[in-house]
């Protein structure tokens, strides 16, 4: 089973993803920040990961470009930033 990693300050959206994700049949870990982010990597060991561009603290190209640097093995992310929280205004992905 592929295991994706949502990041998110919002605990709304990572709810209402990670819903959707495991009736997919995806096992989903939860960051809510960059911080929480980089530290549950190494343990949870996602296929993918899938994050909020604008978080306070560690925004999300700053996390890319950790995970970029520091998780070679980890070669797909997704990203999407939500302008007044509805539908989303940039979006994109990275494979390595």
């Amino acid at each position: 089973m592929a295991k994706i990693m949502v990041i998110d300050d919002s605990a709304y959206a990572r709810h209402i993803l990670k819903n959707a994700l495991e009736k997919g049949g995806f096992e989903v870990v939860e960051a809510s920040n960059g911080t929480e982010a980089l530290e549950q990597i190494p343990i949870a060991q996602p296929n993918l990961v899938t994050m909020d561009l604008l978080m306070p603290g560690m925004q999300g190209q700053e996390l890319l470009q950790h995970i970029k640097t520091s998780y070679p093995g980890l070669s797909d992310c997704c990203y999407c930033r939500y302008p007044g929280g509805h539908s989303p205004g940039i979006a994109g992905s990275w494979s390595g």
